[in-house]
């Protein structure tokens, strides 16, 4: 009789062992998963595919986009600069694969731009951002469109705030539009009509930032991004406001299925080695995701940047559904290095740990999960340029 040989005996061990032993019991990847739930997210650790760009050469800049009810999309920015150097706001309408349905500028302004753009409870648009319009004085610019372009009403809101960063329609009709300007940052309040009932200041400062984001809140409020995380009431009152070590803006803030919020933006990563011309330092920057409790304690805080290159968070929105393995972020940024300036998206898990990283490019300033389980990217090269990203893979 034949003797098995301690190599086949040891293979024919470990084979039953594998057999034998609880699917759950694989590996502890996110807290005990399922075996097929592991490699399912596994195999969706890959970043998704370009399914198209487009470029709208019309226009200058891309600020903002949303997925609209028919399955398109409506985008935001402005206008390349005329001859006298002055440039205005800029809206297009396209079709799920970014053909364009119609266009819209400012031309009535002496100069103006776009930040900021809904889909309206009447299937219209609402846009904001800032106009110098004749006879007016620069400030706040709100404006309502029709579901096929048509200009219903616009506004100049104020001309202490001089530029408004986000919008959101309320349960009444109205709007809520987040600004920054002379008077501090400010959340302004108005009818269905645009017109104001009520401003509110939420920081007492005039803040130079790119952004200050907005989102509605569970509890019918706001949370509000500017150098701090800001949690106003339902009629603007302050509730709360935090500040995070290093953390210089935030550019991008949204509540998490679990009550927290998560925001991006940017921190200080030290002293740059390159001086500039007056003789000091800039300080070297780097993209940031943070996760709080719903009180705006921190939970955790992480950076997403090599130490020779500096960057910059823009977006932060949700990804997938929320399961076992809880919800997921992704996040667009900018990085740049004396050899190049590009864009990027991560994705992360609920603990901030990086699932998969791809360039773009242009960077992407805006970022919207689409209906399709893909992404919408909104950027700038030379015009307004979208950028559909395809469902994830394991989905």
């Amino acid at each position: 009789m034949r003797m098995r040989t301690p190599w086949l005996t040891a293979a024919v061990t470990v084979l039953l062992f594998i057999l034998a032993t609880p699917a759950c019991a694989v590996d502890d990847v996110e807290g005990a998963l399922g075996l097929r739930e592991w490699r399912r997210l596994a195999h969706a650790a890959k970043p998704p595919k370009v399914q198209w760009t487009k470029a709208y050469r019309a226009s200058s800049s891309g600020n903002c986009v949303v997925q609209t009810r028919d399955g398109g999309f409506v985008a935001v920015g402005a206008t390349a600069p005329d001859t006298g150097g002055s440039s205005r706001y800029y809206m297009v309408k396209t079709d799920s694969l970014g053909n364009v349905e119609w266009q819209r500028k400012g031309d009535w302004t002496l100069k103006s731009d776009a930040k900021s753009v809904i889909q309206t409870l009447d299937g219209g648009y609402a846009l904001a951002g800032y106009a110098l319009a004749p006879g007016r004085a620069y400030g706040v610019y709100l404006a309502k469109y029709g579901t096929l372009g048509n200009l219903t009403w616009h506004a100049v809101l104020s001309t202490t705030a001089l530029q408004a960063y986000s919008v959101l329609q309320t349960e009444d009709g109205g709007y809520a539009v987040a600004t920054n300007g002379l008077a501090g940052g400010q959340l302004l309040k108005t009818d269905s009509l645009g017109t104001l009932l009520w401003s509110k200041t939420f920081c007492p400062s005039w803040y130079t930032t790119q952004s200050i984001p907005m989102q509605r809140t569970k509890d019918g409020g706001f949370i509000i991004g500017a150098s701090t995380l800001i949690k106003l009431d339902s009629v603007g009152n302050l509730l709360w406001s935090k500040t995070y070590d290093s953390v210089i803006a935030v550019y991008s803030v949204l509540q998490t299925p679990d009550g927290g919020y998560a925001a991006t933006g940017v921190v200080r990563q030290g002293e740059s080695a390159r001086p500039l011309s007056m003789g000091y330092s800039t300080p070297r920057v780097s993209m940031y995701l943070l996760k709080t409790d719903s009180q705006g304690n921190l939970t955790w805080k992480k950076n997403y940047q090599d130490t020779l290159r500096s960057s910059v968070g823009f977006w932060v929105e949700l990804a997938g559904e929320v399961g076992l393995h809880g919800f997921g972020l992704v996040a667009t940024g900018s990085e740049s290095s004396p050899e190049r300036y590009a864009g990027y998206v991560v994705k992360t898990n609920a603990s901030g740990e990086e699932r998969w990283r791809m360039t773009t490019a242009p960077p992407p300033q805006c970022l919207r999960r689409t209906s399709d389980g893909g992404y919408i990217l909104v950027g700038s090269s030379h015009g307004l340029v979208l950028t559909k990203l395809a469902p994830e893979r394991g989905r």
